[in-house]
């Protein structure tokens, strides 16, 4: 996860963010989930609000599968990102993964590390960050997504 105190101090250089400061945000942790159908099946973009903004600083993704759909042992170790697809892009369609959607694991990091992005992400007041995903499994399966981040502590 990027640290919240390097990526205020890259923004403030910035004339948009210059008088960014740390005391003004908390973390916050907003979440998103799908239920893509299986076989290939891919989910349409679903917007993530984020009412007044966020630094998003890390953005992680599991997927849970019922065993009893015939996911077996291989379904249940780790956090089966080798089981969807993913992408995400900023409202009005600007992508942040190029020709995905791509699979999970590769974009954010094998085993239990997360490194999606690899720089803070600014999302604007009442901007939104779309996702989808695609099951690549013949079993259901439940895709959360996690998106840590800062949020302005005084916002009305």
């Amino acid at each position: 996860m990027i640290n919240a105190q390097q990526a205020i101090n890259r923004l403030k250089k910035s004339k948009e963010h210059k008088d960014l400061r740390e005391e003004d945000y908390r973390a916050a942790v907003y979440v998103q989930t799908f239920t893509p159908g299986v076989d290939g099946e891919i989910t349409g973009f679903q917007p993530r609000q984020f009412p007044n903004g966020a630094i998003i600083l890390m953005i992680a993704a599991s997927a849970s599968v019922d065993p009893g759909e015939g996911g077996g042992a291989d379904a249940q170790a780790g956090n089966n990102r080798n089981l969807f697809k993913i992408d995400f892009s900023y409202t009005g369609g600007e992508a942040l993964v190029i020709d995905g959607p791509v699979l999970a694991d590769a974009l954010m990091g094998g085993g239990d590390l997360s490194h999606f992005p690899a720089k803070e992400l600014v999302i604007k007041e009442n901007q939104n960050l779309n996702c989808r995903v695609q099951n690549m499994a013949a079993q259901e399966m439940t895709v959360d997504v996690a998106y840590h981040c800062l949020v302005y502590r005084y916002a009305s």
